[in-house]
């Protein structure tokens, strides 16, 4: 399971407990949870933290994890992805990865670290995260109608783009042949 040094984010914030828990508006005592591991810290602080520090991710920050943690988190992002019902190359346009990045994080290749779960989460935005890394909670957040009209619209958007991605390969493969068929017939032109 992913796990970051929230102790060492916040000095390098130069905060205390209390100055950090009055950031996030939650009790210090969250905070000293979070500190000694004993509770994980919300992964919607992430973009937050990435502004404050200046940084574009938080990698630097990861603790070291379990094996059997990080399949877990990875057996529950498969479970998601399967209940997407898209294709590789439509969640990868979604959460805007390469679909090899994405097969990468899938088939235990790729590390599955914090911009893709960023990505995953700016893709997704019913997708509860905490889900995805404690076990707890429903895959999906009930958010109302304008996450769902969102979302609808934003698969369309997908679903045009793969489309039109599909159009440009073909019309690529073709441009391809017919630039090679020229070249052959340039060379029967010099020959004779």
């Amino acid at each position: 399971m992913l796990r970051l040094d929230l102790k060492k984010i916040r000095k390098d914030l130069a905060l205390t407990q209390k100055n950090f828990a009055e950031v996030f508006n939650v009790p210090q005592s969250f905070i000293s949870q979070i500190e000694n591991g004993k509770d994980p810290m919300p992964a919607h602080w992430i973009p937050e933290l990435t502004r404050m520090l200046n940084i574009p991710d938080l990698s630097i920050y990861t603790l070291a994890t379990n094996a059997q943690g990080e399949r877990e988190v990875l057996n529950r992002l498969k479970k998601f992805f399967e209940s997407t019902g898209l294709s590789l190359s439509r969640f990868s346009l979604q959460v805007g990865l390469t679909q090899r990045m994405v097969s990468n994080v899938f088939n235990g290749d790729g590390k599955l670290d914090l911009t893709v779960l960023l990505s995953i989460s700016t893709g997704f935005p019913t997708f509860n995260m905490n889900w995805l890394m404690s076990g707890e909670g429903e895959m999906l957040i009930s958010q109302g109608g304008d996450i769902d009209r969102h979302s609808e619209r934003t698969l369309k958007l997908v679903d045009t783009i793969t489309t039109l991605q599909d159009t440009i390969n073909a019309k690529s493969e073709q441009i391809a042949l017919l630039s090679e068929r020229i070249k052959q017939l340039e060379s029967q032109l010099i020959l004779k």
